[in-house]
């Protein structure tokens, strides 16, 4: 399953504010509703953190939220983001 996954890596809490932890206790739901969307569900904006590069300037990264990570790393959901089927997802 995905969410393992997503769990395994201990991520933090994207855009929405939602963690893990609190995906998890709502975790059938969750996927439900993931389920549903996938037909007409777009990613949503990632959460920009800056982080320290050197003695000058930062590098931004962007954190999506949980869902968006698990439908990435379900089959129908990499297929709708172009991403080939036999890609290894190292999220």
């Amino acid at each position: 399953m995905p969410f393992k996954h997503v769990k395994k890596n201990k991520g933090k809490a994207g855009l929405d504010r939602v963690s893990i932890k609190q995906f998890e206790t709502h975790l059938d739901e969750n996927i439900t509703r993931i389920h549903q969307e996938l037909k007409t569900a777009y990613p949503t904006t990632a959460l920009r953190v800056y982080i320290p590069k050197g003695r000058k300037g930062k590098d931004h990264s962007g954190i999506p939220i949980v869902r968006d990570i698990v439908v990435i790393l379900l089959p129908i959901g990499r297929q709708a983001a172009g991403i080939p089927a036999n890609h290894r997802a190292d999220i």
